[in-house]
């Protein structure tokens, strides 16, 4: 639900979705109720300004129209140190963008998820910051049978 505010969508050759930007523009609801008035243009300028406030999110596919990884915009957190009952004695900011990887078994089915965490150092595998796995299981019928989350 967008709220009255502005959504642009950036669709690659196959017609598959790779980008979906939420402006920070509230055009206001339409006059006479909900939604948009069919044949009736809606005017608005989107400004400079704005487009700094626009949240993106980007999709890629794999060859066969799968999706293959899905990031959102980079934002940061800020981690204090220090005993839990004094001050925090030192701030330090970590900035990284939300990001989920799909692997598919040669059925289609999803069998790894891995959800990255933040940017610091790198996992057990080698893979840049920390993630976090989610592996599915399918019996013969494919049916999923079991999700482990590592």
């Amino acid at each position: 639900m967008s709220s009255n505010n502005v959504t642009g969508f950036l669709y690659n050759a196959f017609d598959e979705q790779r980008e979906s930007t939420r402006y920070g523009v509230d055009l206001g609801a339409p006059s006479g109720g909900q939604g948009s008035a069919c044949g009736r243009p809606h005017s608005s300028t989107v400004s400079w300004p704005t487009i700094r406030l626009a949240r993106r999110i980007t999709t890629e596919y794999d060859n066969v129209g799968r999706i293959s990884q899905v990031t959102q915009p980079t934002v940061t957190s800020y981690y204090l140190t220090g005993g839990a009952l004094q001050p925090p004695s030192s701030v330090t900011p970590v900035s990284g963008a939300a990001t989920v990887k799909y692997e598919y078994s040669a059925f289609g089915e999803i069998f790894h998820e891995a959800r990255k965490v933040d940017d610091i150092g790198t996992d057990g595998v080698g893979r840049p910051g920390h993630w976090r796995d989610t592996w599915h299981y399918f019996d013969n019928m494919g049916r999923e049978s079991r999700t482990v989350d590592a």
